[in-house]
């Protein structure tokens, strides 16, 4: 049961950090945050951008089935993403860097809540764990059919996104002599245009 356990888990943790490589509105706020404030910043967004992750892949296992005859969810889910993702870039472009600045390093918990939104109107990470599970379920690699290889599952996707966030942050710290010439002090305007960008995408493929 231990092994099983340890290796369902990395199996899980490996598959969620490579997932999270690609861009995403939750590892954009990591970069942001350890951009324009400092590692614990990054840390929080990323916590809060976790939790999603937890409730999804939790999700997925017990309602796979469901959500999968009933598409509609899914849909319903990224409407309601395109307007979080539209005016929270707004709110970074047009917004001065110093008032901004301040705002969001004044409450700690407002960091929670930006990555844990950020998550949790991603309807691409609900996607992507139905996928994998329905993989998981038709070749048998692993049964998720126990509590304990379940909770494994969920445990390694939360760990792996979060350490990927946190290479994110780390990377983002260590290149910001570089970033600020690249950048030229426009950190906020091009994360708020890549949320209209993540916005836009969406409407796209809902109407398309």
């Amino acid at each position: 049961m231990v092994i099983e356990f340890v290796l369902i888990f990395l199996a899980a943790s490996f598959i969620s950090f490579i997932g999270s490589i690609q861009p995403g509105p939750v590892n954009m706020q990591v970069m942001h945050a350890s951009y324009t404030y400092n590692f614990k910043s990054a840390a929080l967004v990323a916590i809060g951008g976790v939790l999603p992750e937890l409730f999804y892949a939790t999700m997925a296992i017990w309602f796979s089935v469901y959500f999968m005859m009933n598409s509609y969810l899914l849909n319903l889910l990224q409407w309601i993403s395109i307007p979080f993702f539209f005016v929270s870039g707004m709110v970074l472009i047009y917004k001065k860097s110093s008032s901004f600045n301040l705002s969001y390093a004044n409450v700690n918990g407002n960091l929670l809540i930006r990555g844990f939104f950020a998550g949790l109107l991603n309807p691409m990470l609900f996607a992507f764990w139905l996928m994998v599970i329905n993989f998981f379920s038709h070749t048998k690699i692993f049964a998720l059919h126990t509590f304990y290889s379940r909770v494994a599952f969920i445990a390694g996707a939360a760990a792996g996104a979060f350490g990927l966030l946190l290479l994110f942050a780390l990377l983002t710290i260590r290149s910001k002599g570089l970033l600020d010439k690249i950048l030229a002090g426009n950190m906020n305007r091009i994360t708020g245009l890549v949320f209209i960008i993540f916005a836009g995408v969406a409407l796209i493929r809902l109407l398309s």
